[in-house]
């Protein structure tokens, strides 16, 4: 017992280092955008909302209807760009205000078209809004559509480096899969909207920085996944915050020496939990010691609308995939092929890659604890399906037929 407390104490000062080194950087970074004057970002800021109102709330693209940007949200977004006065930097990032009158979209309106029209200012302060590092200095060089063609090439080149690196270190079976799984949830929506784009941008990076090591590491890299865990909660509005878990996750567990890969398994879920959820907390915590007001019954409401509710149940949530065939297919693949793994192949295969189905069941308790959020706002949550299919497509593929490695292993299988 002493043993594991002396082992785990360096780990747990090491986590407070990086807890408190991230919330200066964050609220530093936050700091610093905000300084940039309300002259350099009006321009772009204007233009960029005019062009959310040309296409509506919730565009359709190709027209599939999960393929929905979401316009309201970057129209918050660029209305926070628009209201955060430089002359108080710290506390613009603190407060977080917003326009509003009757709604979010015509206080936006007013704010940009008839700033001698009335209209309220309220406070969006429960998240960090780490997005602002981003979009302030974009805005002060280009607008909206400049924003989106900057995210479609810089996405773009991240996925193809990731796939290549991936297809290198563990073979190109596993490259696919995540080739197709990022496509079918990124392809086209995710780089032309801000919402989403930068929690992809996270849990591209950190799965890009699990393959740039060319040999699998020999020790949990728990202090990387808490850091990015951290960075998720920073630019995330509670959209798809495990696309940043799931893949970076399964690519680490696959791209590792350990014997265990169950217990290295919970350890980064762990690990990301608590930056996540860690760092978010931060937050509350600099809003009240910045500005003095107390975040506790704020929270408290949100928590509250945002988990269950009478007026939602599984079969809301089941009716919300309506708009595509392709959950309810995957699912049947999914469980057709478990029963062939269990029965026809034996239950070895299953134990032997049971790991990848707890990343999948992470997915699946978060949406029951969300579960009114999920399916209230499911024209953009159903992308943190990744976290599902994802883990449940390598199982597949894993209890088929071993994946292996990259020309590094000189054709190792592992399992």
């Amino acid at each position: 017992m002493n043993d594991t407390i002396r082992r785990c104490m360096p780990l747990a000062g090491r986590l407070l280092v990086t807890a408190l080194t991230l919330l200066a950087v964050f609220t530093a970074l936050l700091t610093l955008a905000n300084c940039i004057p309300h002259s350099a970002v009006a321009e772009g800021t204007t233009r960029s909302v005019h062009t959310i109102f040309e296409e509506g709330q919730h565009p359709v693209i190709w027209g599939e209807k999960l393929n929905r940007l979401d316009n309201f949200t970057d129209a918050l977004i660029l209305n926070m760009t628009f209201m955060a006065d430089e002359r108080q930097p710290l506390q613009a990032s603190m407060r977080n205000r917003i326009a509003y009158k009757d709604n979010l979209m015509e206080g936006t309106r007013r704010a940009f078209d008839e700033p001698d029209a009335p209209f309220d200012i309220g406070e969006y302060n429960r998240y960090w809004h780490g997005h602002q590092v981003l979009v302030r200095p974009m805005m002060a060089m280009t607008d909206l559509r400049g924003l989106r063609v900057v995210n479609c090439i810089v996405m773009s080149a991240l996925l193809l480096l990731l796939v290549a690196l991936t297809w290198m270190r563990l073979g190109w079976k596993v490259a696919v899969a995540v080739a197709a799984v990022v496509m079918w949830v990124a392809v086209p929506s995710v780089p032309l909207c801000m919402q989403f784009a930068h929690v992809f941008y996270v849990a591209l990076v950190g799965a890009l920085w699990v393959v740039m090591r060319r040999k699998p590491r020999t020790s949990p890299p728990v202090i990387a996944f808490f850091v990015i865990g951290a960075c998720a909660s920073y630019v995330d509005l509670l959209t798809v915050p495990l696309v940043s878990l799931a893949l970076p996750g399964v690519l680490a567990v696959l791209h590792s020496t350990t014997r265990n890969k169950m217990r290295l398994t919970c350890m980064l879920v762990m690990a990301w939990a608590a930056g996540y959820f860690g760092l978010w907390a931060a937050k509350w915590l600099m809003v009240w010691i910045v500005t003095g007001e107390g975040m506790a019954e704020q929270v408290m409401h949100y928590m509250a609308i945002h988990t269950w509710s009478e007026h939602y149940t599984p079969w809301s949530f089941v009716g919300q995939m309506r708009f595509s065939h392709a959950p309810h297919m995957l699912a049947g693949v999914f469980i057709l092929v478990l029963l062939y793994a269990l029965f026809a192949r034996g239950r070895q295969a299953f134990v032997d890659n049971a790991w990848l189905l707890v990343f999948a069941a992470v997915y699946v308790l978060w949406v029951l604890v969300l579960f009114q959020h999920t399916v209230w706002h499911f024209a953009f949550t159903w992308r943190g399906t990744l976290a599902l299919v994802l883990p449940a497509l390598l199982f597949v593929m894993a209890t088929l037929g071993p994946l292996r490695f990259g020309r590094s292993a000189r054709g190792g299988a592992h399992r």
